[in-house]
Parts: C-alpha cells; sequence; structure tokens
C-alpha cells in the first residue's frame, strides 16, 4: 500500500511539474514541488525498508517449511512399508491378533502397490479364519485371486478357499454344501498347483470328504 502511495505521489508531481512550468514559469511553485518530491522520496525510502524486511520474512518462512519437509520426509522413510509389515507381523506372533490385523490393513490401504500389501491382504484373509469368520475369509482369499492372478502365492489362496469351507462341514450335514464346496475347493489346489506343497494336504482332504459322504450314506 505505501508503495503504490509514493508511486502516485510522484506521478502527481511530476504532473504538476510539467503543469507549473508550462503555465506559470514561476520558481517559487517549482520549490514548492521538490519540497514535496523529496517528501515523497522518503516515502520511497520507508518502502524500500518495508520491502527489505518483507524479502527477509519470506526467507525465513522458506527455510522454516523446508526444515518441515525434510523432516516429513524423514519420517515417511522410517515407516516404509517393509518395516510396517515386520512389526504388523511381530504382532501377530504375540498373538496381538487385533492390533495386528489393524496394521495389515494400514499397509494396504496407505502402500496398495507394494508387495507389503499383497502379503497384508493374504495376512487380513488368515486372520479372519482364525477368528472363524469363514464367510469373510473366503471372500478376502477370493479377492485376492482376483487382484493378483499371477502372484506366487495363489496357490495359498486356493488352499484356504478350500479350507475354509472345510472348516463349515458338520456331523450332522455331511454330504451337505460345505461338504461339496471343499470338494470342488481342494480339487481345484490339485489341479491347478500339482507341484504347490499344499496339493498333499488338499488330496487327504478329499479323502476325508469322501469319507464322510460315504458314512453320512451308510447312516
Amino acid at each position: 500500500l505505501l508503495f503504490f502511495r509514493a508511486v502516485k505521489w510522484i506521478i502527481i508531481n511530476l504532473i504538476l511539474l510539467d503543469f507549473l512550468l508550462l503555465k506559470f514559469g514561476d520558481l517559487k511553485y517549482l520549490m514548492n514541488f521538490i519540497q514535496i518530491f523529496r517528501y515523497s522520496i522518503y516515502n520511497s525510502k520507508m518502502i524500500y525498508y518495508y520491502f527489505i524486511l518483507f524479502i527477509f520474512s519470506i526467507f525465513i518462512i522458506s527455510c522454516s517449511n523446508s526444515s518441515k519437509i525434510n523432516d516429513s520426509n524423514n519420517s515417511i522413510k522410517i515407516e516404509n512399508p517393509d518395516i510396517l509389515y515386520l512389526n504388523a507381523k511381530s504382532l501377530f506372533d504375540a498373538k496381538k491378533i487385533n492390533l495386528a490385523n489393524e496394521k495389515f490393513e494400514e499397509i494396504s490401504r496407505i502402500y496398495p502397490l507394494s508387495n507389503e500389501a499383497i502379503q497384508s491382504e493374504i495376512m487380513i484373509g488368515f486372520i479372519s479364519y482364525l477368528r472363524m469368520d469363514y464367510e469373510t475369509s473366503i471372500s478376502q482369499f477370493k479377492k485376492i485371486i482376483n487382484l493378483y492372478p499371477s502372484h506366487k502365492d495363489l496357490d495359498y489362496a486356493y488352499y484356504m478357499i478350500a479350507l475354509n469351507n472345510y472348516e463349515q462341514i458338520n456331523n450332522e450335514n455331511l454330504d451337505g454344501k460345505y461338504n461339496d464346496l471343499a470338494f470342488q475347493s481342494f480339487n481345484q489346489v490339485i489341479n491347478r498347483f500339482p507341484e504347490s506343497k499344499f496339493a498333499k494336504d488338499s488330496q487327504q482332504k478329499l479323502i476325508l470328504i469322501l469319507s464322510n459322504k460315504a458314512a453320512k450314506h451308510m447312516n
């Protein structure tokens, strides 16, 4: 504001000088103008000081923001996905299941494209299985299969779907819905991943399922 006032004063004074010299040619008026002009220059110096102070303030703020950005970058480096995953796995190993599940969900949300996010999704599905929330676990592993169809642990996802179905077989309904679903799911593991470490257990589970069905029909 002061800067614009000074510029305004200078322009007005220049116009006034031109007018006085052309119209009157009186030196007295010219001296009055010089006094006014000196006052304008004084204001300009004050503006100059304010301008320097303004630049200095910007410099200080810039340094402060730079420091905050560096601190933020340092915190990001500390909280990278592999460290977060190791922390979540440690909580899981310590049987702090609920807290571990929260951490795995956080990794999946913040770093969705990382390998740790995929492993976290698998752990979330396994925790649902441990909680005997079988339908949620099945849904989670189906999501993993759809999102990551070429992942190295895809055999585990198929196996866990089969295991979730198997766990829902009960003695009163040995040849029911989950018996059939488990049978189909374990067959998928064997057919899709014959060399998998889960293929052998799947084969054993199939034998048990067939035995259950036979026993039910005999009764």
